[in-house]
């Protein structure tokens, strides 16, 4: 942060030329354009085609790009999301359709008791009952994080029971979402479209895997069903700042 001085002659008596000033207020040089390097554990964005592996209209591929190689893939090209027809403002994204598409990856231990922070931005085509963000898991449930049919994100656990849900903000079918999820061991803080709700619940599940859009456990009605475009993974606790200047930087990139 920075202050400047706004300066103006003064009348007679001073001397020629004499100038005074006062501070003005602290200038913000926060960096909206791009999110907080410490910590990224995984980064994967539409914005980035190079990113991205397609077969015929199926993404089959979506490479981290945070340079840590934590890809995510899905080798059944009729279960992989659809790319290519649907945009966020105006760049072409994925589109997790319930019946089938999800992709998977090895990352899920990063879902266990200790601190991590996540983002997503997507679009919901419809709000049923806890359409799935991402699961935990590729055997059970998992950690699922998700929004109930009231456009509301919640966290649930692998028995089907809702850990938490953002009560202070909801998301209607076809409108933009910004998603973000940070954890300790004991509580979570969930905020969506900048709207926080604090919870003091354990964190944590044993998870083998990340899997993005839902699961082939999972009934369609729990399945992802909408657009997805970007999606930040952090091993650490973001602070509120950090909170608030990702949030920025993604909302402004895809208008939500």
């Amino acid at each position: 942060m920075n202050r400047g001085l706004l300066g103006f002659p003064l009348g007679r008596g001073l001397g020629a030329g004499t100038v005074f000033g006062f501070p003005l207020g602290e200038r913000d040089e926060r960096d909206f354009t791009r999110p907080p390097a410490a910590g990224l554990y995984a980064w994967f964005d539409c914005s980035v085609p190079s990113s991205i592996t397609v077969s015929g209209s199926n993404m089959t591929a979506w490479n981290d790009i945070s340079g840590n190689g934590r890809n995510m893939a899905n080798g059944t090209v009729s279960q992989a999301p659809f790319y290519g027809a649907r945009t966020m403002n105006g760049i072409v994204v994925c589109e997790f359709v319930a019946a089938q598409d999800w992709l998977d990856s090895s990352i899920g231990s990063i879902l266990t008791a200790r601190d991590f922070t996540v983002f997503g931005v997507g679009v919901n085509d419809t709000n049923a009952n806890f359409r799935s963000m991402f699961v935990g898991s590729t055997q059970t449930l998992g950690l699922q994080l998700a929004f109930n049919s009231s456009g509301q994100l919640c966290v649930r656990q692998d028995d089907g029971s809702t850990l938490a849900t953002n009560t202070g903000v909801s998301v209607g079918a076809t409108v933009g979402w910004c998603a973000g999820v940070r954890a300790t061991p004991s509580t979570w803080s969930l905020r969506l479209n900048g709207v926080q709700t604090e919870h003091s619940e354990a964190t944590g599940l044993p998870a083998s895997s990340l899997r993005l859009g839902g699961d082939d456990v999972l009934s369609a009605t729990y399945r992802a069903d909408g657009m997805f475009a970007e999606m930040l993974i952090y091993d650490r606790y973001l602070s509120n700042n950090e909170m608030y200047d990702t949030e920025q930087y993604l909302r402004s990139k895809w208008n939500v």
